[in-house]
């Protein structure tokens, strides 16, 4: 479930960079 989150959170920061 940890990886889950830690994956969900580089997403959620590569998406506000790329914002």
């Amino acid at each position: 479930m940890t990886s889950a989150i830690f994956f969900l959170s580089i997403i959620h920061t590569n998406n506000l960079f790329v914002l």
